[in-house]
This record gives structure tokens, C-alpha cells and sequence, in this order.
């Protein structure tokens, strides 16, 4: 590379390194600082869903610790059918309440549970399902299914409890929620079907990557086979990042989406920050560097014009220099040069 000034040549010189520098220090910060808001976001994210997660295991708790309720009565002989209930009625958000029984005990179903003065009917109760939420044209509102398997003192299946529960219920308390309201938020079934979604989704959705992004489909394939987790969509940084958390008692999972940007937006504000230091640290050099070097680059250009008369046979001296720098030197020694030239002419 040639360069036409001694300005020039130090100009690049100098800055070539700085700003290697600058761009080293701006990447390494920006790796750092990336993973460090990641690793924050999840944590966050996944506390997130997990307390809105916990919120709805918890109101479906209920009925499971009224079904154990009704079996301690039941090991007394006090509680029949219609104890069990007039009492599940009770609990919040139950709407329905069905038995089903086997033919052997269907003549009972009203009277005590007690197959005779030796053995209660129903021993003990196990949940062997928790529906997705349907319309329900009887209460004009969603309601979802917890059915119960009833044992006998034996281990012997005796007949099916089913509980109907309004949805809306169960999401009450997520529904208050600030992210709920303003980020993109779903709960899904194990095979992706969207059964509610956050105020924040612009629109209806019925399914996860049934637009064909690829994010919500690595969404779904990494939530069918971890309990939970996040997600990091395409681009360096992710333009958009998922997390997801599975409840405990349903067969759902919590699945919130975010925008790179507003994830990761401290690292684009220190990249704003460093790039106009970085400017601002070049630009303070450059001036250092015309500041220093203007009468360096002067001084060898009166010396090199004033050679140039010397060979010409004009004995023309330089401007003493105050310098007593290398410049000040040259300014000397060229100056009695020239005397010495002179008085051999």
C-alpha cells in the first residue's frame, strides 16, 4: 500500500490496530453480554411459566383434595352418593358432577357407601383423566373433564367419577397477569392445539406452527420431549426466542413467545453506546495524530524543499526549529550543512 504522506502512513498505522482493538473488545462484550441476558431471560421466562403453570395445578388440586375428603368420610360409613355430591358442587368452579357406576353396584348408587356392615364401596380414587376444555351447550361456557377411577377395598374398579370444571375458572388468575396481557402466550395440548391464548396474539390461533414457523415448530418438538425448556429462534441474535413449562396435573404446557429485540435489547444499547465510543475514541486519535504529526510533516517539508534549493546551487537555510526533539535536530544539522557549503562556495 503506498501512501502519499507521512500523515497518511501513520494515520493508518495508528488506527488500523485501534480499531482492531475496538472491534475485539465490541464482540467479546457482545458474546458476554448476550449469553448473560439469555440465561437471564430464561430463568425468568421459565419462573414465569412455571408460577402461572403452578396457578392452574393448583385450582385443579381442589378437586382432588375434595374426592380424598369424601374418602376419610367414606372410611367412617357416613358419606353416600349424594354426600359426594352435594359436597363437590361446593368447589369452585365445578358446574357437573356424574357417577358412573358398575351393574353389580347400580342399584346402590343412591343409598350409603356401604356394601354391607363389613366393607365400604369405594376405597380409594385414582385420576385417570384430565379432557381438553369443549363447549358445553348446558352452562354456554367451556368446562373441562377430571375423570376418577373408584376402587374398592380390594383394588377392584367399582365405576368412574366425572368432575366438569369451567375453564375460565382454572385461567382466572393467569388472565390477570401483566404478560398475559401483553405477550405472546398460549397453553397447548400435548399435540400443539392452542386451548387459550394471551391478549397479546393478534389473532385467533388454533395450532402451533400451523403457520409454518419454524420456531413454534421447534417449540413443539422440544416440549413433547422435555418437560421444559427454551428455545432459540433463527438469526445471531435470535430475531425471537420461546420457553415452555408443562403442568403437572393437566396435559398442557405453557409456551411464551418474545421478541429477540426486547430480550436482548441491553446488548443493542451497549452496542449503540460502543459504537459511538468507539467514533468518538477515533475521531480523538485522528486529531492527535494531525495535531503531533502537522509540524513533523511541515518541518521535513521545509528541509526537503530547502535540499532541493541547495542542489539548485541556493543556499537557503531552514527556520530554526525550537524543537529539541529528532526534528530539531535534523533543522540544525541541515542548517550547518548549508553554512558549511556556503563557505566552501
Amino acid at each position: 500500500m503506498h501512501f502519499r504522506s507521512l500523515q497518511q502512513r501513520l494515520i493508518f498505522l495508528l488506527l488500523l490496530p485501534v480499531a482492531m482493538l475496538l472491534f475485539g473488545v465490541g464482540v467479546a462484550g457482545f458474546i458476554s453480554i448476550r449469553a448473560s441476558m439469555l440465561q437471564q431471560w430464561r430463568e425468568s421466562a421459565l419462573f414465569s411459566l412455571e408460577r402461572a403453570a403452578h396457578s392452574i395445578d393448583m385450582r385443579l388440586e381442589q378437586p382432588v383434595d375434595g374426592v380424598n375428603l369424601i374418602m376419610g368420610l367414606t372410611d367412617t360409613g357416613t358419606a353416600s352418593l349424594d354426600t359426594w355430591e352435594s359436597s363437590l358442587r361446593r368447589l369452585p368452579g365445578v358446574v357437573k358432577v356424574d357417577f358412573k357406576l358398575d351393574q353389580e353396584l347400580a342399584g346402590f348408587s343412591r343409598g350409603p357407601m356401604m356394601r354391607g356392615a363389613g366393607g365400604m364401596r369405594f376405597h380409594r380414587a385414582r385420576i385417570a383423566q384430565v379432557t381438553n376444555p369443549r363447549f358445553d351447550t348446558t352452562f354456554g361456557q367451556s368446562t373441562v373433564a377430571m375423570v376418577f377411577e373408584l376402587f374398592d377395598q380390594a383394588g377392584a374398579l367399582q365405576g368412574q367419577l366425572s368432575l366438569s370444571i369451567r375453564f375460565d375458572y382454572l385461567l382466572e388468575h393467569i388472565k390477570a397477569l401483566d404478560w398475559w396481557k401483553s405477550d405472546t402466550v398460549f397453553l397447548v395440548n400435548g399435540t400443539g392445539r392452542i386451548l387459550a391464548q394471551g391478549a397479546g396474539v393478534a389473532e385467533k390461533r388454533t395450532r402451533l406452527g400451523e403457520t409454518g414457523d419454524s420456531l413454534e415448530r421447534e417449540t413443539l418438538k422440544a416440549l413433547s420431549q422435555n418437560p421444559s425448556g427454551t428455545v432459540l429462534g433463527a438469526g445471531h441474535p435470535a430475531k425471537r426466542v420461546s420457553g415452555f413449562y408443562r403442568l403437572k396435573r393437566a396435559p398442557w404446557t405453557m409456551v411464551l413467545f418474545a421478541s429477540g429485540e426486547k430480550v436482548l435489547f441491553p446488548i443493542f444499547t451497549f452496542l449503540r453506546h460502543f459504537a459511538l465510543a468507539g467514533l468518538v475514541c477515533i475521531a480523538l486519535v485522528i486529531l492527535l495524530i494531525r495535531l503531533v504529526t502537522g509540524r513533523l510533516a511541515r518541518s521535513v517539508r521545509e528541509v526537503a524543499q530547502a535540499a532541493g534549493e541547495v542542489a539548485k546551487g541556493n543556499f537557503q537555510e531552514v527556520a530554526p526549529s525550537p524543537s529539541r526533539d529528532e526534528i530539531g535536530v535534523l533543522v540544525r544539522s541541515f542548517n550547518a550543512m548549508v553554512q558549511g557549503l556556503r563557505e566552501k562556495e
